[in-house]
């Protein structure tokens, strides 16, 4: 769950996301950063992405790349301050939103992930990730309809790759009391 997450090929992706007005060099180390991240050499690519961020502030792709590296390393306030910028430099951005959505869940900040992904499934209705993490901010929240909801149409859209929102479900209706429903989604 603390991948850098992208959008798919069916969902848009802007330009700012995109990147089409960055300069050569900081396009240079955004692609060595992302060597070094396939590599697992995450310091590096954290190093790269300062770079290519100082020599073009408003590179949305490097924000949320380096946002998510940070997540990986458990920073998760720095990673929140990169995303806030990336989604500030670009409205349509979806990932830098995710990703957001991603970090401010794990700090518990439910009502604000909560408003986070929505304006990111509104983007992409799709994503599974933003439907599972959508669903676990409604959870903390308390909204539990809204969650079994969310975390059903994860598992719907994803598959087995996204049976984690299956056990979220099972948790959901053990902490409802309904004990059948929650055998059958840990299942």
């Amino acid at each position: 769950t603390s991948s850098i997450r992208r959008a798919n090929a069916n969902s848009s992706v802007s330009v700012g996301e995109f990147g089409a007005d960055v300069p050569k060099d900081a396009r240079k180390e955004f692609d060595l950063a992302s060597r070094a991240a396939q590599e697992h050499k995450i310091d590096q690519a954290i190093a790269h992405l300062r770079k290519a961020i100082n020599i073009y502030p408003k590179f949305v792709m490097a924000r949320n790349d380096l946002g998510a590296q940070l997540l990986a390393q458990g920073r998760l306030e720095e990673a929140a301050e990169e995303l806030r910028q990336a989604v500030s430099i670009d409205e349509k951005a979806f990932n830098p939103k995710l990703n957001l959505g991603i970090v401010l869940v794990q700090q518990h900040q439910f009502s604000e992930a909560a408003d986070v992904l929505v304006r990111a499934l509104s983007l992409n209705s799709e994503s599974p990730a933003a439907r599972l993490y959508a669903g676990l901010a409604e959870m903390g929240r308390g909204n539990l309809d809204d969650a079994e909801k969310q975390l059903k149409v994860a598992y719907t859209i994803g598959g087995s790759s996204y049976s984690l929102a299956l056990f979220h479900l099972g948790q959901l209706y053990m902490n409802r009391g309904e004990r059948e429903q929650a055998l059958r989604a840990f299942e």
